[in-house]
């Protein structure tokens, strides 16, 4: 039988609290600290998202986590850009699409350079959000970084919410992957965004692969239909999920 790491959530006043519906399905086994930054972005000032994510993995590290999980598309703060003729206005919206598209990262650029010098540095696994420089059209990106600064893995999120003008300029991923991350025992991490959650299919690729614990930027609200589908996942197929939002996305708590 498969043994399965039982995780738990680092508890910062910027981190989602343990949840036990999504601890339970994890099972006996290791114990591995997942911390949920909680975090509010300085909208899509890369270089303020930079220092304040620095800031509070360096606290969850003081705290004991052994993987620090981000926010949907941290690097912009999930920002979107103004388009003609619809909601999104430039007053609430004030990036146009060509200043939103600059703003993509890849692994040469200093945001991605300096996670992973930051990982190595503190002897710990990120898992870091950006919008993702690509051919044609940006991808909203995560990159697991090890211990040793390494990208061991970088998914792009498949399920594009395409009812937004932000994500419906998205190129999205081409699958699901699952990584080996060593915690002591090694660890098989997967990752899905957001909006992956909401198809079964996802998860369960996933679980075929091996994934131990699957890991969920988010940057939508948090209600309890999809917080259900958080559960059913896990119980689907028998492995842990931790999920990190911005500050407004889990009800009842407060964020940073």
């Amino acid at each position: 039988m498969q043994r399965l790491p039982l995780f738990t959530l680092v508890a910062l006043l910027a981190l989602v609290p343990s949840h036990p519906a999504l601890l339970a399905a994890a099972g006996e086994g290791n114990e591995v600290n997942v911390a949920l930054l909680q975090l509010a972005p300085f909208g899509a000032d890369l270089e303020k998202n930079l220092e304040k994510g620095e800031d509070y993995c360096r606290r969850a590290k003081l705290q004991g986590a052994d993987i620090i999980l981000f926010p949907e598309m941290w690097s912009i703060g999930y920002s979107r850009f103004h388009l003609p003729g619809t909601n999104y206005t430039p007053d609430e919206y004030p990036l146009g699409f060509e200043e939103w598209k600059a703003r993509a990262v890849d692994s040469s650029d200093r945001f991605i350079r300096h996670f992973r010098a930051l990982a190595r540095e503190l002897e710990i696994a990120i898992v870091i959000t950006y919008l993702e420089k690509w051919d044609g059209l940006p991808r909203n990106s995560a990159s697991v970084i090890n211990a040793r600064g390494e990208i061991v893995m970088t998914y792009a999120k498949v399920h594009t919410s395409d009812m937004k003008a932000t994500e419906s300029n998205c190129t999205p991923g081409d699958g699901f992957y699952v990584c080996d991350l060593d915690l002591g025992d090694t660890v098989r991490i997967g990752i899905m965004i957001c909006f992956d959650r909401e198809f079964p299919e996802s998860a369960r690729i996933l679980m075929v692969k091996g994934a131990e614990i699957v890991l969920t930027p988010n940057a939508c609200n948090l209600e309890e239909k999809r917080l259900s589908q958080f559960r059913v996942r896990a119980i689907e197929n028998a492995f842990g999920v931790a999920p990190a939002g911005p500050p407004w996305w889990w009800p009842g708590t407060a964020g940073r």
